[in-house]
């Protein structure tokens, strides 16, 4: 390859970089609604002292610890503001884009199949909208980037090497829930490596993993064990089919593994139907070049991820999995290095760069596609259509969905909205236990229950969030079918306000 050539190459891989950071600020400074998980991840960090934060959390929230404290920090720099929550994610992000390039080009040498796992990686929506989503999923990215980085590129000396890999690795423990999976992985790829170099060095790697062993028991026994909030959190994400059934007999197995293969490649990767194909032919390259560890970093953790989801234990839906992503992608990646290694002489040069263009020009099409900037629950501007025509005397029902998103804009100062009653389904209103975790301090505020609104005379606001469409539409019946009149509206994504005149 001649010296212009390279420049070009150098040129198109730093333009995907900077282009796919450029998208991650532009999410990030279009400043979305907060909404459900984060108001409540954040409500906790901004009444909490930095030493509050080591108790279990309410609102039925449960995070790493170092993630909650780094939080608490940048919470301070853009105070009362989403984005002071977000940074510490955009930061993470940012990481994650310098150690997945750094990983590519170790394992790719064709710039080509670097530019494409690139496009991949960073033309994705779910990795632009968790760059700045409050949740520690872009630290569980980094953190599984950089094992797999260390492990494969490990610095200097043995005693560098080892100190780096302990250190690291009680770090992530801190910062992420997903780290045993990967520390277990990291552990047995350093092990192999070992092994084809003909030396062991069990001592250091023994000492490392009892590092890592004492780390994640305090931590455990610390914040883990027994949690207040495991028994909501196992019914939150058994609706949503995030445990897998033990039964693999069953019809529930099947179409548990069904939903995941749909989860993996049409949502955590870009909606291509050729990757899937890649993927298959990545894993068997890398079998056949002798580069198998890329494929024991993802199985060994999805594995050990899928046997806790069937106990129960962890979890297995897409924003827990995230972390698996990036090396799905460069697995995927090699399938391309695979295509690109076959060379009939028939095929011109031509057709390497235009395949990759390509599969930039699709996942192009398909980001504009998906909504970009993204947005998920935009309470804030019904909350704000609510300021703009409210009158002093004027009732307001907040629904159940709405009302932590509601809470964060009041303490934060955006609003002084003041809810009259908050609106729960029947099943709720009867669960003291959820009622108590989910509203904690607040749980004394005055419910009512969607079949029993009153129809009050005056004005009476309605704002809606996080809701499923039938609920939203009793809520509504109730008023439209009596004598109250809608007089204003507002509607934005999965949130809505309404005035109604008696």
């Amino acid at each position: 390859m001649d010296l212009k050539q390279r420049k070009t190459d150098n040129l198109l891989i730093y333009a995907i970089m900077l282009s796919g950071i450029g998208l991650a600020l532009v999410q990030f400074f279009y400043n979305r609604s907060i909404w459900l998980d984060e108001a409540s991840l954040s409500l906790n960090i901004l009444k909490r002292s930095f030493s509050g934060l080591f108790q279990p959390l309410d609102y039925i929230q449960v995070a790493p610890i170092l993630f909650l404290q780094f939080e608490k920090m940048f919470s301070f720099l853009i105070p009362n503001s989403e984005l002071g929550f977000r940074l510490l994610p955009l930061l993470f992000f940012i990481g994650s884009v310098y150690v997945f390039f750094k990983i590519s080009s170790g394992i790719f040498k064709n710039k080509l199949i670097i530019a494409i796992s690139l496009i991949l990686f960073l033309l994705n929506p779910k990795i632009i909208y968790y760059s700045s989503e409050v949740k520690q999923y872009m630290c569980d990215v980094f953190f599984t980037l950089w094992m797999y980085y260390l492990v494969k590129n490990p610095p200097g000396s043995k005693v560098k090497k080892y100190s780096y890999l302990a250190v690291s690795g009680l770090v992530f423990i801190y910062f992420s829930n997903i780290a045993p999976f990967v520390l277990v992985a990291s552990g047995i790829l350093v092990l192999l490596d070992n092994f084809h170099k003909k030396d062991l060095q069990l001592v250091n790697l023994f000492a490392v993993s009892l590092v890592w062993a004492i780390g994640f028991l305090v931590y455990y026994f610390a914040f883990v064990y027994e949690h207040p909030s495991l028994k909501s959190q196992i019914f939150y994400f058994t609706d949503f089919g995030a445990f897998m059934p033990q039964n693999p007999f069953s019809a529930e197995f099947v179409n548990f593994f069904r939903s995941k293969y749909e989860m993996y490649f049409s949502k955590l990767l870009p909606d291509l139907l050729i990757l899937p194909v890649f993927f298959i032919a990545g894993a068997y390259y890398l079998l056949k070049v002798k580069r198998s560890g890329l494929l024991l970093f993802f199985f060994i953790p999805v594995l050990i991820h899928l046997i806790l989801s069937s106990l129960k234990m962890y979890p297995f839906n897409l924003r827990l999995v995230l972390y698996t992503g990036p090396i799905l992608i460069l697995i995927v990646s090699a399938g391309f290095e695979y295509l690109f290694s076959i060379k009939p002489r028939y095929i011109p040069g031509i057709v390497h760069p235009m395949i990759t263009v390509s599969i930039g020009l699709f996942c192009c099409a398909l980001f504009i596609r998906s909504g970009f900037p993204y947005k998920h629950e935009e309470v804030r501007s019904c909350i704000e259509f609510i300021d703009q025509n409210r009158e002093e005397n004027d009732k307001v029902l907040v629904y159940i969905g709405a009302f932590r998103s509601l809470k964060f804009y009041k303490i934060t100062g955006k609003t002084a909205l003041e809810p009259d009653q908050i609106v729960v389904n029947s099943e709720q209103f009867s669960n003291r236990e959820f009622i108590d975790e989910y509203f904690a301090e607040d749980a004394n505020l005055p419910l009512v229950k969607i079949d029993e609104l009153k129809q009050d005379t005056g004005r009476t606001w309605i704002l809606m969030g996080h809701y499923e469409g039938n609920e939203m539409n009793k809520i509504l019946k109730q008023f439209r079918n009596g004598d109250h009149k809608e007089k204003l509206s507002y509607s934005s994504r999965k949130a809505s306000a309404y005035l109604f005149k008696y």
